[in-house]
């Protein structure tokens, strides 16, 4: 049986032993076991939601598919959102639209349940359709 390995340089050799079996009557190797441990690296922290999905089902219009992808890129660990106002900037730049256009864009969304203001610039993910973890066995 010839196995391959599959040579992936991301993975840590942990532990290599070699067992050898050897012939008593000619004291020759007979055979030559390698057992090797491997620890692969974690999957990074991710955000997964299905954004495309989700509007169809609320019937978003892209404009708020639009904003709702760029704020998600600020979800935290909690669950929260703050927008800081260099980050505003930068979404108004990316899309297009003035800062007025943006805070119209967020309390829709925030009508139709997908996110919540908190006050300030902080808003909270609906928990029941966005979460922010690490992957885990």
């Amino acid at each position: 049986m010839n196995i391959t390995e599959r040579t992936d340089s991301k993975k840590k050799v942990l532990r290599q032993n070699i067992t050898e079996v050897i012939d008593r009557e000619t004291g020759n190797i007979t055979q030559e076991i390698t057992d090797i441990t491997v620890q692969f690296p974690q999957e990074p922290a991710y955000v997964k939601i299905y954004i495309d999905n989700l509007c169809a089902v609320t019937k978003a219009p892209d404009s708020l598919k639009d904003v709702l992808f760029l704020i998600l890129r600020k979800l935290d660990y909690d669950g929260y959102i703050a927008l800081s106002t260099r980050y505003r900037k930068e979404i108004c730049k990316l899309l297009g639209i003035k800062d007025g256009t943006l805070r119209n864009r967020l309390y829709s969304l925030s009508k139709m349940g997908i996110i919540a203001s908190c006050g300030g610039n902080e808003y909270q993910a609906n928990p029941n359709l966005f979460a922010r973890g690490e992957w885990k066995k």
